[in-house]
């Protein structure tokens, strides 16, 4: 999903494919603001001489024109062509909706996102100050979102996995290019459906900065340009529209994809980045030794209700309260090698967080527990902050400590 200026036909300075032609006839199609309702005109050239029956023909043909843009209309989308990108497997819809009915069906996929497992990694999220609500809005970052990428303050299209459906409020051809990759991403890749069942916050934001990169690069959009804030919910923004690109062209082996014949392999390279973490999209050139660490231990009576990883992006949004540097907040990142949050329940309703990062840098580790821990400590009486260090040497038997 990404954001468009229903005025403009490019991003960026690339051009957007021209979206739909005539058949037949010899027809053009206009499309004239009412309000904020998209009405689509067609305007037919049949010759000199036209029959009475045929001017009632056309005059059925204009008014079902205008009757389902004003409702909603869903017809087959042309073919693009996008450099690199293999050919759809299965047909691709276009569904436009009215501007009401679009923002209705926003809102029922956020109620739908928002499972209790997920509800509950985000109480943990706000309760360690890393969100400031625990329903995810994407209202909450759009307006930098929109100026960074067309001027514009309004969501334009979308598309789910699995649906082979774009649907949006208008026919901006930069949108549904960008819509367009993610549709063919969809058919040839896992990554949306492994985006859509991933179990921690981590993964998630890395696989859409995957795959929202992959859709910014193909159709030659403009990239993000934002700096991390204290909030982890605008910071997966700036992941998916501004390091995702980044990663993606890294990954691509060239600054551009669609430069010296190289398009068809750049996008096979692409397509399979499949990131597990945000480390390994903020940090594409360097290696990624990871440590995994078992549950929490509970006491009597006590349960986790639910787990979570945060991540090296967690950690960035965490230092952004803390007088450190922005060379030595991405020290410490590069330094983490795992966490996990557990949220754990106990008897009459009480409930604990527990937050335990590995450092692969006892360095990094040492700044970390002055700067950052303090932070998440101060914000959440009912959490423990802890971290551990984890040499090269020693990895697997800190893992069996850490679990005991």
């Amino acid at each position: 999903m990404r954001t468009s200026d229903p005025q403009q036909s490019s991003h960026g300075g690339a051009s957007g494919p021209s979206l739909g032609s005539g058949h037949g006839w010899a027809v053009t199609r206009r499309i004239v603001r009412v309000g904020t309702v998209g009405i689509g005109r067609v305007a037919c050239a049949a010759g000199a001489a036209t029959s009475g029956r045929l001017r009632l023909f056309l005059a059925l043909v204009v008014l079902a024109t205008v009757a389902s843009a004003v409702l909603t209309r869903l017809s087959g989308a042309p073919a693009l062509r996008v450099a690199g990108l293999p050919a759809p497997r299965r047909a691709i819809t276009v569904r436009e909706l009215t501007p009401s009915a679009f923002n209705d069906r926003i809102a029922q996929l956020r109620r739908a996102a928002l499972t209790t497992p997920v509800r509950c990694q985000r109480s943990a999220l706000l309760e360690l100050g890393l969100i400031h609500d625990v329903e995810p809005s994407v209202d909450v970052n759009v307006e930098s979102v929109s100026e960074a990428l067309s001027g514009a303050a309004a969501l334009g299209a979308f598309y789910i996995a699995g649906s082979d459906t774009i649907v949006t409020v208008d026919r901006h051809a930069a949108t549904i290019t960008h819509e367009w990759v993610h549709a063919i991403d969809d058919q040839v890749s896992q990554r949306m459906h492994r985006a859509r069942d991933a179990v921690t916050t981590d993964e998630r934001i890395a696989l859409r900065a995957a795959i929202e990169g992959t859709a910014i690069v193909a159709s030659r959009s403009a990239t993000l340009q934002r700096a991390l804030t204290t909030d982890l919910d605008a910071n997966a923004w700036v992941m998916a529209y501004g390091v995702g690109p980044r990663y993606v062209r890294h990954a691509a082996q060239d600054t551009a994809i669609g430069t010296h014949g190289a398009e068809a392999e750049s996008m096979r390279r692409v397509l399979a980045l499949v990131p597990a973490t945000s480390y390994e999209v903020l940090f594409s050139d360097r290696p990624t030794p990871l440590v995994s660490l078992k549950p929490a231990i509970v006491g009597p009576g006590e349960r986790i209700l639910c787990s979570d990883e945060v991540g090296a992006l967690g950690i960035l949004t965490v230092l952004r309260h803390a007088p450190v540097t922005a060379r030595s907040a991405q020290h410490i990142a590069h330094a983490w090698r795992g966490d996990r949050v557990d949220v754990i329940a106990g008897e009459a309703g009480t409930r604990r967080i527990v937050w335990l990062i590995v450092f692969g840098d006892s360095a990094a580790r040492a700044t970390w527990e002055r700067y950052g821990a303090p932070y998440a400590r101060l914000h959440s009486a009912r959490s423990d902050i802890l971290s551990a260090f984890v040499g090269q040497q020693r990895r697997s038997s800190l893992f069996d400590e850490l679990g005991r």
